[in-house]
């Protein structure tokens, strides 16, 4: 059993493993075109979310290099 994250976010429990999907990190490359509520919500918990994951879900291979770039997740840890 494991918890799937459909949309950033995940929820930790040793008893289980998290995995998290990121859509892409446009909050960062392109801020004027996010909601303030969004990017700060993005800002302070995507980068310990995705850290903590057991996995982190990209949805492109541009979405996956941002992931390691901007949220320094091991590259191996994302598919």
């Amino acid at each position: 059993d494991l918890y799937l994250g459909a949309c950033f976010f995940g929820v930790f429990h040793r008893s289980f493993p998290t995995v998290i999907t990121v859509h892409d990190m446009s909050h960062v490359r392109y801020p004027r075109y996010t909601t303030p509520v969004v990017a700060d919500a993005l800002a302070r918990h995507l980068p310990d979310h995705a850290r903590r994951a057991a996995a982190v879900l990209a949805d492109s291979e541009s979405t996956k290099r941002d992931v390691v770039e901007f949220l320094k997740v091991p590259a191996e840890k994302v598919h």
